[in-house]
């Protein structure tokens, strides 16, 4: 193992700050690099999957914190006009092997939660595809764009998305269960304009345009646990059926 956390390394004052500066701060080194990375979640319903990703308001998970380092580092490093960076988010839920939009579910309920489990259930479908030159890709995702301005209300608004979107359920493990996977993904291009004779064009005649690009993919999935510590009466559409397919590689896998 390369890190073991409990209630030891907990900060009063920031309880998910040693986890971040653990799993997430080495990966927006590597999103700055330039270099695609995953972090998964993984474990039985209960134990705090969702809230070491996702977090709360109060007790910001890694999403929130990554978009803050990412953004962070833009305005503190960039001292020229000419380099810029786009920064955006797209969050993907799987359920049944059947992906969605959140964003787009979400905007579908009103921002109310009747759509979690019955009512925007066509809402924000999705369909994987491949294309012969970028590969495999979701259709129908939406990105959303953030800012350093439109920080603060990217980070509230991926709360309420997620709080009221998500299929969740009880169990006799957790009264309210994620149901589905949700991959959180962090898309992030920094575009820096160089001029002829310095370091990355020396010999160029003209400057040109270097774009360094990254995605991160946040992975929370749905809660494990055996069939017979499903709940079915609290689970919509779900079932025993419904924990089988989260249970499973090929419920993540395959969309």
């Amino acid at each position: 193992l390369d890190a073991v956390l409990d209630e030891r390394s907990r900060s009063p004052n920031d309880p998910q700050g040693c986890l971040f500066n653990e799993v997430g701060r080495p990966m927006v080194a590597h999103a700055i690099g330039g270099y695609n990375t995953c972090i998964l979640a993984y474990g039985q319903s209960g134990s705090g999957k969702t809230h070491t990703t996702i977090g709360t308001p109060q007790e910001e998970g890694i999403v929130p914190r990554m978009l803050r380092a990412l953004v962070a580092n833009h305005v503190s490093n960039t001292n020229s006009t000419a380099t810029s960076l786009d920064v955006s988010v797209s969050i993907l839920e799987l359920y049944n092997e059947v992906p969605s939009c959140l964003y787009t579910k979400y905007e579908a309920d009103g921002g109310s939660s009747k759509g979690a489990n019955n009512g925007g259930v066509a809402a924000g479908l999705c369909s994987v595809r491949e294309s012969p030159t970028e590969g495999p890709y979701v259709e129908g995702l939406r990105r959303v764009v953030v800012t350093p301005s439109t920080l603060e209300e990217s980070i509230a608004h991926i709360h309420r998305v997620l709080s009221n979107s998500r299929r969740v359920g009880g169990t006799t493990q957790n009264v309210r269960s994620s149901r589905s996977h949700v991959l959180c993904t962090i898309h992030r291009a920094q575009h820096e304009i160089l001029e002829q004779g310095v370091e990355g064009n020396p010999l160029g005649t003209s400057p040109i345009c270097v774009t360094t690009s990254s995605r991160t993919c946040i992975v929370d999935l749905a809660g494990s646990e055996r069939v017979g510590q499903h709940a079915t009466n609290n689970t919509p559409g779900g079932g025993s059926d419904t924990g089988s397919n989260t249970n499973t590689p090929r419920g993540f896998g395959e969309g």
